[in-house]
């Protein structure tokens, strides 16, 4: 009798032929490929951008410590941050982790340096207190403060000195009566002649310069570098050369006066951790002397430029109401003699002294970031000359 062969056996003969097997194979990759974006989204996350905030106070009495520098040891965030007034710091953040572990390090002038490891929960950030110990002999008391304060700096030598004291006779001195005054005569009052009103003038003679871009730009700006275009009634940086951008205007003899304007742009390269800034120059002389601050989205700074070498006066977190991503901010510095104040958006970011520049001119410098896109718009120069 002939044996025929079985359902398993058959199978087992058409599993053994290499082109079902190849057949198979390739099915089984196809179907993986099609399935490839849903078996993906239980793996990929994505990225997210959470801002990190924390605040640095005082161990001893609770104040909060403005410009103290704050490192976070991240990729892709600022490498070092400045807290504001309120002692307030802030590091954008963006990973596709729920959770990263980082190392936070303060330092402040008279405080030891802080240092402590945390774990960052990106889906909800907490913030962190930090309280700084003062050195030794670095925090008096506030009865110490106030004796300082009234001293002079150098305190006087005191010398004991021996006089002697000879007592001469007492004489008694009758006082002549006085010389009876001899009223004047009464005469009526002149009223003087109401003056005829001037003229009020239709420009402000305090006025240096303005610029509100609606009917194209001014022609007294100079286009030092960059390209700079009308866009939407605005004057926007279209091509940045080299990363910057530069305007200039004004009169070398201009003295005290104010710069008001409004700025967008700022953005922050998550990658490298570079922010567009916006520096505004005053008192310009050339591009190598003149008084300087840098407005960027998490740092505010300022000082003098000497000879072409920048010195910083001081930086500070620009907070909540400094310049963010994606919205227009106001500018507003005041040079006055040796005085100088900077506000943005009516909030005061800085007030310091310096009798390194007397005059000169205004430039404008954008530095190109991630998005390389800086505008200006409603620039309005004031004389502050009495």
């Amino acid at each position: 009798m002939t044996n025929r062969p079985t359902r398993s056996n058959s199978w087992r003969q058409w599993g053994d032929h290499p082109i079902v097997v190849a057949i198979v194979v390739i099915g089984a990759i196809i179907g993986v490929i099609a399935s490839w974006p849903t078996i993906a989204s239980f793996f990929y996350k994505e990225p997210t951008e959470v801002i990190y905030t924390g605040r640095v106070f005082d161990a001893q009495n609770q104040q909060p410590i403005e410009g103290a520098k704050v490192f976070l040891e991240l990729s892709g965030v600022p490498p070092v941050v400045y807290t504001d007034s309120e002692g307030t710091f802030y590091f954008p953040i963006r990973s596709d982790k729920t959770s990263i572990e980082g190392l936070v390090r303060v330092d402040a002038e008279k405080y030891k340096v802080y240092t402590r490891r945390v774990i960052i929960n990106l889906d909800r950030p907490e913030v962190i207190d930090v309280r700084l110990e003062a050195l030794v002999g670095t925090s008096p008391t506030s009865a110490q403060v106030a004796s300082v304060e009234e001293s002079p700096s150098t305190a006087p030598t005191l010398t004991t000195v021996q006089a002697t004291v000879t007592l001469e006779p007492t004489y008694t001195h009758t006082p002549e009566p006085a010389p009876t005054a001899t009223k004047a005569p009464t005469q009526e009052p002149t009223v003087p002649p109401v003056p005829t009103p001037k003229p009020v003038p239709t420009t402000d003679p305090r006025l240096l310069f303005s610029d509100n871009f609606e009917n194209g730009s001014s022609a007294s700006w100079i286009v030092e570098r960059g390209t700079w275009n009308m866009v939407d009634l605005r004057f926007k940086v279209t091509q940045f050369d080299a990363d910057f951008a530069e305007l200039r205007v004004g009169d070398p003899s201009w003295q005290d006066y104010s710069v008001s304007l409004n700025a967008f742009g700022f953005n922050h390269d998550w990658g490298s951790g570079n922010d567009e800034v916006l520096r505004i120059a005053i008192r310009a002389q050339d591009p190598d002397n003149y008084i300087w601050f840098d407005i960027s989205s998490f740092v505010i700074k300022y000082g003098t430029r000497v000879n072409g070498v920048d010195q910083e006066i001081a930086a500070k977190g620009s907070g909540v109401n400094g310049p963010v991503i994606g919205r227009e901010v106001t500018i507003r510095i005041k040079a006055q003699g040796d005085n100088y104040e900077l506000y943005i958006n009516d909030q005061q970011f800085g007030v310091f002294v310096d009798n390194s520049r007397i005059n000169g001119g205004v430039y404008l410098i954008a530095r190109s970031g991630s998005a390389g896109e800086m505008w200006i718009d409603n620039v309005k120069i004031n004389s502050l000359r009495q």
